[in-house]
């Protein structure tokens, strides 16, 4: 073959290259900018990315990237350039594409929700640890928090275990979220009957703006803690509903927080599928704190006692302890 003909066929693998790159981005722009602007939860963040993702500059830079995976890449990047939210990206991954078709059919729905409730078990729905630790206190290690229906049950053992604990540590720093469903049953014990208002979640649907509050629950399975001194561990990878609950409590002056700075994940995402190809992670809910109006998006939440998180037990461990003594406790002699 001559040096022309090759030359011919890699000018022309090069104009395809390009003509597929700029089709899928007009196409994938079009189809994200349309989701943004209905359902993206904050409005006028919403009609700034649609129109960043409609305009000319965008869509060029976007037709001159050469894969599918660079295209999610910069589009992801130059989203966040204004939204700066966590939880908005664009994924290329057709696998992933197909998993949720799947699971979003109306015959395998039941299929997976039953796996779902069979796979959780092995990571105990979360909860790592629960003992009591020297000086009568609670210590509670939380990884995850799993659906209310599938962990409340060990949410009630391991607070039947620390029932007569004089203070209570829950570690989140090694949680990176979960269900909200399980941070409202996790509150309920530290509050008596008089539900309280921890959160007011917004949510942005085909452009109509909807509110539910959430609330301390009346009942709780097992005994309740809400006189008992609560100290909550932090880390920065502590991400959104272990912020959820961190925040919640701390605005409640209901607990103190102990460790570091975490992650600032504060909105709700869904899995929205673009094409074959992309995916859209959408945040399309947030939380709104009642107190303070606002919740921990980009800034995290912020520690009472700052600390670096692998020191955080042994701080909370002696706040809890020194309190305890200071306010004259029943157990002083467990305490000093």
């Amino acid at each position: 073959m001559n040096n022309k003909i090759l030359k011919s066929l890699a000018i022309g693998s090069l104009v395809l290259c390009n003509s597929v790159a700029a089709a899928d981005c007009r196409d994938v722009s079009e189809i994200i900018a349309k989701q943004l602007e209905d359902n993206y939860v904050i409005q006028n963040t919403a009609t700034k990315l649609s129109k960043l993702m409609r305009s000319k500059l965008f869509l060029s830079a976007c037709s001159r990237l050469e894969s599918a995976e660079d295209i999610a890449d910069f589009m992801t990047l130059e989203l966040n350039k204004i939204a700066n939210d966590k939880h908005l990206s664009v994924v290329y991954d057709p696998q992933w594409v197909n998993e949720l078709k799947t699971y979003r059919s109306s015959a395998q729905t039941k299929a997976f929700s039953d796996s779902r409730a069979m796979e959780t078990p092995t990571d105990n729905y979360g909860f790592k640890k629960v003992e009591m630790l020297d000086g009568n206190i609670g210590y509670l290690d939380i990884r995850m928090f799993s659906d209310s229906h599938l962990g409340g049950e060990t949410l009630e053992n391991g607070m039947k275990f620390l029932q007569y604990a004089d203070g209570i540590i829950i570690d989140l720093r090694n949680n990176f979220g979960g269900s909200p469903f399980m941070v409202t049953s996790l509150a309920s014990y530290f509050f008596d009957l008089d539900t309280v208002h921890l959160s007011t979640f917004e949510q942005r649907e085909n452009g109509v703006l909807t509110q539910t509050q959430d609330w301390t629950s009346p009942y709780v399975p097992g005994p309740r803690f809400k006189d008992t001194p609560l100290y909550i561990l932090t880390s920065r990878n502590s991400a959104s509903a272990a912020e959820g609950f961190s925040y919640a409590m701390q605005s409640l002056t209901r607990a103190t927080i102990v460790g570091e700075v975490t992650a600032g994940a504060a909105h709700g995402r869904s899995a929205e599928i673009v094409n074959n190809d992309y995916i859209l992670t959408l945040p399309s809910t947030r939380p709104v704190d009642p107190r303070t109006k606002d919740n921990w998006e980009r800034k995290g939440v912020k520690p009472n006692i700052e600390t670096n998180s692998d020191n955080a037990l042994n701080v909370a461990y002696a706040e809890v302890l020194n309190s305890l003594i200071k306010n004259n406790s029943s157990n002083l002699s467990l305490h000093q």
